[in-house]
């Protein structure tokens, strides 16, 4: 049965499914052997270590499978996977993962911004990295 790229996309996309390596289940067949790097992400995945490996991998999953979509073709990352045609469906998901994306990039980049400019309660400084003493 062919498998859809907006599903896959967003099995790799969110961070409890694939940080596991969800879509690499998901292609999964007998003949393309998919679920060994599934498990492989998995076991990365349990390890604290093997995030460092594991979380980039979700990411570069994502992208993979997003730029499929949207410019069409077949997924470097996943050659042997039977695909169903790319439907408006799949592009609808792939533009929701790229404003989610982009959406927690602004928000991760306005928090740092706003971090640096807390105004310390004791001596009414803007640094968040004040080293005066508390008053009593």
């Amino acid at each position: 049965m062919p498998k859809q790229l907006g599903v896959a996309a967003a099995l790799a996309a969110f961070p409890i499914t694939g940080v596991f390596g969800a879509d690499k289940y998901y292609v999964s067949t007998e003949e393309n052997g998919a679920w060994k790097l599934g498990l492989a992400q998995t076991i990365l995945s349990f390890l604290i270590i093997g995030l460092i490996i594991s979380v980039p991998w979700m990411y570069l999953s994502t992208i993979v499978l997003i730029i499929a979509i949207l410019w069409g073709g077949i997924p470097s990352l996943y050659p042997s996977v039977d695909w169903a045609p790319i439907s408006s469906t799949d592009k609808i998901v792939a533009w929701v993962i790229v404003g989610l994306y982009i959406i927690s990039l602004i928000s991760y980049i306005i928090k740092k911004q706003t971090d640096s400019y807390r105004i310390c309660k004791n001596c009414n400084e803007k640094n968040k990295n004040c080293k005066c003493k508390p008053k009593k």
